[in-house]
């Protein structure tokens, strides 16, 4: 149980480093000091900045998978809930904790060079746009499988750029933004299936 603490510790240590001085500004002794253990410890839980870098790649991604899915888990079928709760849940990420943007956005300027954090990083989208089309097909059966990727997609891009925009412009206007987002989504969705408009709140 220590040793999942510290790692913890550390991983969230390493979070707060990178996004204040990028990965090439970030060196273990500084994770080590953010994290108050000795370098030696932190040596001993990842033994190099390379495996710590592999580690904080699914640190990251994995709470982003677990906080997608804890906003729908409440939704059942109901496709227009759903799309709410994701954007919903993307701009209180955004908003609450911006570090997980900026160090996903340097991972993936790293993952250019670096072929290990790249396949991380290769899978972790293709599970995000996984689930995001699955819940397209189930709730929206008639949905081919290219146009529920599409939609998927399209979605990973729209909740992506909002980021990126927040985090160089922090009054930019997130609620606007996802509510166009969601009706884009929908009107998509019409187009495809004839469906009748989304109601407006």
């Amino acid at each position: 149980m220590r040793d999942k603490e510290s790692k913890q510790r550390i991983l969230d240590a390493a979070l707060s480093v990178v996004a204040k001085r990028s990965i090439n500004g970030t060196r273990m002794q500084l994770i080590a000091q953010e994290a108050d253990m000795s370098q030696a410890n932190l040596h001993y839980h990842f033994a190099t900045k390379e495996r710590l870098l592999t580690a904080l790649t699914h640190e990251v991604q994995g709470a982003y998978a677990r906080w997608r899915l804890d906003a729908v888990s409440a939704c059942g079928d109901d496709l227009e809930a759903q799309l709410r709760a994701f954007f919903q849940n993307k701009k209180q990420q955004i908003l609450e904790k911006p570090d997980y943007d900026r160090v996903e956005f340097d991972f993936w300027v790293t993952s250019q060079s670096d072929e290990a954090i790249r396949t991380v990083f290769r899978q972790n989208f293709q599970e995000w746009h996984a689930h995001m089309a699955s819940v397209f097909r189930k709730c929206r059966p008639s949905l081919t499988e290219a146009q529920a990727s599409l939609l998927a997609r399209s979605m990973m891009s729209m909740m992506k750029g909002a980021a990126m925009q927040f985090l160089l412009e922090p009054n930019f206007d997130l609620e606007q933004y996802f509510d166009l987002c969601f009706h884009q989504i929908m009107y998509t969705i019409r187009s495809y299936t004839s469906e009748e408009p989304v109601k407006e709140d």
